[in-house]
């Protein structure tokens, strides 16, 4: 009652309290002097809980209100006791004190020499300066400076409490070792701005510099800021991405951002890491919660190696690399459009655009539709690095186990649990195919006027793959290597809950990816299943494979030894002349039994085998032996057969060249006698396979030698059997 009679009082002078007044107010006044010159020495004490205020003043002409010289004191238990003056709830932090002096002139009641300080718990607090206008609190230049040596648990609680009142979530797993910050300060309550801002932030291993202003903090506008960050490594900055992140070259970060009134909030960002260099520029519609965000992105690097580190594997030593693009972002529509990307490395080249709209309810799909042209494109950086071949003796090759050893791996197989099985699959067999393509809306295209794969090129390619309702396609996939081409549809119709698959491609005389030489495909598959793991198991149809004049480099097989390899010393490759390899696959077993046959520079293979695409085992037999003419100290590295088992992720091969029909029974079958000649007519009728080995191939008549020999060995393997069944029957 008694503080809105005063503001009444108050208002008849033009005079309007800023502040709510203290519960306490305490007045003594000396008054001496004639009426036409009236002096008061004052002395006026406020308390309130915890606050305690003192301001004495002398008045050489208290009628005028003029003529004022005076000191403010006051200590404040903590600044939680300012906290109904601020109109906001302030932490607990310590202790407050402050003094000042008071002046008059012929305007207003001035506050000078202002000094304000709070040291609480490893946190102090400074604010120097003064205040023109005391009563209406206008006028304002200060200097404020913090300086945060370390966050104690009181202080994080504390802090959380006073930013969640501006709805700011502290972040606490991010809070660095110390902070440091000066300000000036100039204003009033209306409009307070920041000038000069000055802050350095440090952590373990990274340094954080700002210098800015803002024209107004109480309504946040005219930001303009400085930022850089220098980081021993970008690993350093894990805990507050969130995740962990790669060791690296020392990082160094400069941002600058700029809000006009009359224009977009804009910001640059500059990224230095070793010799590879990022750059962003763009606009936001606004500080506060941007709709929208328009960036236009830049990467410049000497070779792609410098990203080695941050991708956590081995680039090739390729550039320069300089790409550029323009991201566009719709937030709260959740749409994303990458436009005008363009990707110059070396001679290579690709244009493009890529959108994205996130969907704003599970009953939409996400939708994703794009382009991207391709003048020319080298992948061979995909190819596997060449490595040192085996030192003669040597294998990579583990020996297979003995009959009891075989039995009791599987017994420990049948015991492993589900978790453990579900590891060893390549396929998902979660029942949600359909629900998959229903969340997707693709329409993707791809235009390649050259792809470089090693020792390949492909010209014109073109892919265009679609998704919606739920029907995928990949047609066409098209696309021409030296004389040869590729034709193709691949379709999933996942319209039913039961996705169906379609794979028609033909691939004719293309090179061979890390081969050279010529490729030709040819499936032609059906299959239908709620999973990946079921639609393959469900697979029905055929794959033929027929490769010619291509070669093997060591370094590319050095993990099957030489057990199934050999090459000659004075070289580290081996020429495959012509490979022939028949797929027929009925409700997911894929057989080619006596349907694998290569013949190598130094070695002939002959072979076949299963897969089972139910439970992903393989079960493959091959028997390498060496040509004719072959030195001995090579050729005597050659098992009599190979056998590849394990599963389709983790396959495993193994030899042993001892009693291989007794113990291998099965996987002899699969190289059993007899030649390839029911092959030649699906060949012929697929591609053209008049070359001279190949026919070879196909008549059988390059594996007589082979036949003769497995002849004998299944003799030896025979009598072995009937003179250990007669010793058993004495």
């Amino acid at each position: 009652a008694n503080t809105a009679s005063l503001g009444t009082l108050l208002q008849q002078f033009h005079i309007e309290l800023p502040v709510p007044l203290p519960p306490v107010i305490e007045i003594n006044a000396e008054i001496s002097g004639g009426l036409e010159e009236l002096a008061s020495e004052l002395v006026i004490v406020a308390k309130d809980e915890g606050v305690d205020l003192k301001a004495t003043a002398s008045i050489g002409d208290l009628l005028g209100a003029k003529k004022i010289t005076g000191k403010v004191t006051g200590t404040i238990d903590s600044l939680s006791g300012l906290s109904k003056y601020a109109q906001m709830d302030l932490p607990s932090l310590g202790k407050l004190e402050l003094s000042g002096d008071l002046a008059s002139n012929d305007k207003a009641l001035q506050l000078n020499n202002l000094d304000v300080k709070l040291d609480s718990d490893n946190i102090n607090f400074e604010v120097t300066g003064k205040v023109a206008d005391l009563l209406t609190v206008s006028g304002i230049e200060a200097l404020a400076k913090a300086d945060i040596r370390s966050f104690s648990e009181q202080n994080i609680a504390e802090l959380t409490k006073l930013l969640k009142q501006f709805d700011v979530e502290l972040p606490v797993e991010m809070l660095p070792q110390s902070v440091n910050l000066s300000t000036g300060i100039q204003g009033s309550l209306e409009q307070l701005s920041l000038v000069d801002i000055q802050g350095e932030v440090l952590d373990d291993g990274v340094k954080v510099g700002l210098d800015g202003a803002v024209e107004n903090i109480l309504v946040p506008s005219g930001v303009k800021a400085n930022l850089s960050l220098d980081s021993d490594s970008i690993a350093k900055l894990s805990k507050y991405a969130g995740s962990e992140l790669p060791q690296t070259d020392p990082l160094k970060v400069l941002v600058a951002l700029t809000e006009d009134a009359s224009k977009h909030p804009n910001f640059t960002l500059h990224a230095e890491t070793g010799d590879a260099n990022v750059d962003v520029n763009g606009a936001l519609e606004s500080l506060a919660v941007p709709e929208e965000i328009e960036l236009g992105i830049s990467v410049k690097a000497k070779s792609i190696s410098n990203f080695n580190q941050l991708a956590q594997k081995e680039l090739p030593d390729q550039g320069p690399l300089d790409l550029s693009a323009k991201l566009k972002m719709q937030l709260q529509k959740k749409n994303y459009a990458l436009n005008d990307l363009k990707l110059l490395l070396d001679d290579q080249s690709a244009l493009g655009n890529l959108a994205i709209i996130l969907p704003e309810s599970e009953s939409q799909p996400t939708v994703i539709n794009g382009k991207l042209d391709i003048p020319y494109l080298d992948l061979s950086f995909l190819t596997p690095k060449e490595q040192e071949v085996p030192a003669e003796g040597e294998t990579a090759v583990e020996s297979a186990p003995e009959e009891d050893e075989t039995a009791e791996v599987a017994k420990t197989d049948n015991a492993n649990s589900e978790s453990a099985a579900a590891s060893d699959r390549l396929f998902s067999d979660k029942p949600i195919l359909h629900e998959k393509l229903l969340d997707y809306e693709i329409d993707l295209a791809v235009n390649a006027k050259k792809i470089k794969f090693d020792k390949s090129d492909l010209n014109d390619v073109q892919l265009v793959v679609k998704l919606k309702d739920g029907l995928l396609t990949a047609d066409p996939i098209t696309g021409t290597g030296g004389a040869g081409k590729i034709n193709g549809v691949v379709r999933i119709d996942g319209r039913s809950e039961v996705p169906e698959l379609k794979v028609d491609l033909n691939i004719v005389e293309v090179p061979m990816p890390n081969l050279g030489g010529k490729l030709d495909f040819d499936a032609d598959l059906v299959g239908k299943g709620k999973s990946v793991a079921e639609l393959m198991g469900s697979l029905n149809g055929q794959m033929l494979v027929v490769m010619r004049d291509g070669r093997i480099e060591g370094a590319l097989v050095q993990k099957f030894g030489s057990g199934l390899l050999s090459f000659a010393k004075d070289k580290g490759y081996t020429e495959l002349e012509c490979g022939i390899l028949r797929v027929d696959i009925k409700d997911g077993i894929a057989n080619f039994d006596k349907r694998l046959a290569a013949q190598l520079t130094e070695v002939t293979w002959r072979g076949g085998g299963e897969i089972d695409l139910k439970t992903e085992k393989l079960g493959i037999g091959i028997a390498p032996k060496p040509r004719k003419g072959i030195p001995i100290s090579i050729s005597g590295e050659l098992s009599s057969l190979m056998y590849v088992g394990g599963t389709l992720k983790h396959p495993q091969m193994q030899l042993n060249p001892k009693d291989v029909a007794v113990k291998y029974a099965k996987y002899s079958a699969y190289i059993a006698t007899g030649g390839l000649s029911y092959l030649a007519e699906v060949v012929k009728d697929k591609f053209d396979a008049n070359k001279d080995v190949c026919e070879l191939i196909l008549d059988g008549t390059v594996f007589e030698e082979m036949d003769k020999e497995d002849e004998k060995a299944e003799k030896k393997a025979q009598k072995a059997e009937e003179k250990a069944e007669k010793e058993k029957n004495k």
